[in-house]
């Protein structure tokens, strides 16, 4: 076997390396997405990649096609959403959404420049965090993203489901809830 991977890229791209986990830092590196356990093989999967590119699969991963963005930065993060949207972000609290498979992508307003590690859909919303203590929330698929900033500021590294609602993460581990620091959204301005 083999992978076969189509598509357009810059030819004076170079990667440093392959990262197949969002949340262990991708810059320079190729990022690829692995179909995991629970991820249904008939609905294409879609990641984050170095220099505005991502990868999408339709089959399981036996082959994958470039999605060109129009971002020239790095993605840290990317998540396909039970409607089909995908979303993906990265440096300087970009996020980018194509609606139509990625076939065209829309830049959206993270309301942040803080990096944004993780996307996930949790309870039909989009949950993100970022470096800086920042956290995100869609209800709209990502098209409008609210944010607040941890009192603490710690960066954030990953995000994912609970058992009593959304757990974060640091690089110190589990993080506990801290409520956001009152009138202090790191907006872009």
């Amino acid at each position: 076997g083999g992978v076969e991977v189509r598509g357009e890229l810059d030819p004076a791209t170079k990667f440093t390396r392959i990262a197949y986990h969002s949340r262990r830092g991708v810059e320079g590196a190729l990022f690829i997405a692995l179909m995991g356990e629970r991820v249904d093989g008939h609905e294409f999967v879609a990641d984050a990649a170095e220099r505005g590119a991502v990868l999408k699969t339709t089959d399981r991963g036996a082959t994958w096609s470039y999605l060109n963005t129009g971002y020239k930065g790095s993605f840290w993060s990317g998540v396909t959403l039970a409607d089909g949207t995908l979303l993906v972000g990265g440096l300087r609290g970009n996020i980018y959404r194509s609606a139509d498979g990625g076939k065209s992508w829309q830049a959206a307003d993270s309301g942040t420049h803080s990096s944004i590690t993780d996307l996930q859909e949790i309870g039909g919303k989009v949950v993100g965090v970022a470096l800086d203590g920042v956290q995100l929330e869609s209800t709209d698929h990502g098209q409008h993203v609210t944010v607040s900033q941890r009192g603490d500021r710690l960066s954030l590294t990953a995000v994912q489901p609970g058992k009593n609602g959304t757990v974060r993460f640091s690089r110190r581990g589990v993080v506990a809830d801290s409520p956001a620091k009152a009138g202090v959204a790191p907006g872009k301005s």
